[in-house]
C-alpha cells in the first residue's frame, strides 16, 4: 500500500481565562464549561477559516474527529465527586454528564451539524501523542484525506479560577493543504537508539519527553511556539510500549 505524506494544515491554541470571554450566541453554550466553550470556539474558527475542510467532512462521514484532555473537565469532576462524597443526591445532571470526555466531542458535533466517526481518547501526558498517532495513520495510509484533533484542559487556580487551553490540529495529506502547511510532520518507529536519546533528555515528565523543564508543555504540541524545527518523543512506562519520535519539519 501506497503511503501518504502527512502534514499539519492547520494550527491554533487558545488560552481562556474567564468563561464570559467566550461569546457564543446558540442556547447549547448555556450549558457547557470553560473547557467545551473553548473547543467549540476553536472548531468554529476553523470552519470560518477552512470552509472547504467542512464540505468534505459533510460528505465524508468516515473522516474522524478526535477529542483529546488528559484529565478532561476537572471542575465538573470536582463538583460531582465532591456532591457524592457529602451525600448530596440526586447529582447534578449537568456536572455528571460534562464530567465524562465523550461530552465535549458529543457539543462539538451537535454545534457543527456533524455525523462524523467522534472518538475520544485520553491517557494523561499521553493523550496527545496517542491521538497524532492515530491522526497520523488515517491520512498515512489513506484512510482519511484528513483527520481534526481537539486537545483540551481544564485548570483550578489556587484562589479557585477556572482556566482552560486547548489547540486544534488538522493532519492532511499534499491533496487538501491549500496554502502553505504549518509544518510536515514524520511518525518516527522504534529504534534500538532511540531510548537512549530519549534518556538524555531532562524533563519533568516521565512519559513525554521534550526539551523543556516544564512539565504543562508536555501536554501540548504548542506548534505556535516552535518556529524552528521541532523535535517530540513520547514513551510508555506502562505494557503498551509505546514508543514515539516526532519531528516537525516548518517549511
Amino acid at each position: 500500500m501506497s503511503k501518504n505524506m502527512v502534514a499539519v494544515v492547520y494550527y491554533k491554541k487558545l488560552s481562556v481565562k474567564n468563561i464570559n470571554e467566550i461569546d457564543l450566541s446558540f442556547k447549547l453554550a448555556r450549558r457547557m464549561g470553560i473547557m467545551q466553550k473553548t473547543c467549540i470556539k476553536l472548531c468554529l474558527e476553523l470552519q470560518e477559516k477552512r470552509p472547504d475542510l467542512f464540505e468534505l467532512l459533510k460528505s465524508d462521514c468516515n473522516i474522524p474527529i478526535v477529542f483529546t484532555s488528559a484529565f478532561g473537565e476537572i471542575e465538573a469532576i470536582y463538583n460531582t465527586v465532591k456532591d457524592v462524597s457529602n451525600d448530596l443526591f440526586p447529582v447534578s445532571p449537568t456536572a455528571f454528564q460534562h464530567s465524562v470526555d465523550n461530552a465535549t466531542a458529543g457539543y462539538i458535533a451537535l454545534v457543527l451539524g456533524l455525523h462524523n466517526r467522534s472518538l475520544t481518547m485520553s491517557k494523561g501526558y499521553l493523550s496527545v501523542d496517542n491521538a497524532l498517532y492515530f491522526g497520523a495513520k488515517n491520512v498515512e495510509f489513506g484512510l482519511a484525506p484528513f483527520v481534526i484533533i481537539i486537545n483540551a484542559n481544564e485548570y483550578i487556580w489556587p484562589k479557585g479560577d477556572i482556566i482552560a487551553k486547548a489547540e486544534i490540529i488538522v493532519l492532511g495529506n499534499d491533496k487538501i493543504i491549500g496554502n502553505e502547511p504549518v509544518c510536515n510532520l514524520e511518525k518516527i518507529k522504534q529504534s534500538p537508539d532511540l531510548l537512549d536519546k530519549i534518556k538524555k533528555i531532562d524533563t519533568l515528565s516521565k512519559e513525554v519527553f521534550i526539551e523543556s523543564k516544564d512539565p504543562d508543555k508536555a501536554l501540548y504540541l504548542d506548534l505556535d511556539n516552535h518556529f524552528e524545527n521541532y523535535t517530540r518523543f513520547a514513551l510508555s512506562n506502562s505494557s503498551d510500549g509505546f514508543l514515539s519520535k516526532w519531528d516537525f519539519e516548518h517549511n
